[in-house]
């Protein structure tokens, strides 16, 4: 399957929700046609994450975008406590939170 057949069905999803509620919600995939071959791999936390900003959140700026290997989450206004980000942390995925930088989540594709 094809990441942005993973990814676009689920942006278009939150977009709506997320902008009701103050977020800016951006999706920049450089690399849409890469193959996922575990789809749920990238489409659980990246709908786990975004239904947790619609629910918690503050207004933020939300970037969903591509490398070559990884899906890559930036929220500019979500600043995540470890036990907070602790519940992100998966099997292909890292996490970051920083006052001031916000959270990144980074989903392996392979």
């Amino acid at each position: 399957m094809k990441l942005s057949a993973v990814v676009d069905p689920i942006y278009l999803k939150f977009l709506p929700r997320l902008s009701r509620r103050g977020h800016l919600l951006d999706l920049d995939l450089r690399y849409p046609n890469i193959k996922v071959t575990h789809p749920e791999k990238v489409s659980v936390p990246l709908m786990f994450y975004l239904s947790f900003v619609e629910k918690e959140g503050r207004s933020s700026h939300i970037t969903i975008k591509s490398t070559e290997n990884s899906l890559i989450i930036m929220d500019e206004g979500t600043v995540l406590m470890p036990e907070q980000l602790a519940v992100f942390k998966s099997d292909g995925v890292k996490t970051s939170s920083r006052l001031g930088f916000g959270t990144k989540l980074i989903i392996a594709l392979d």
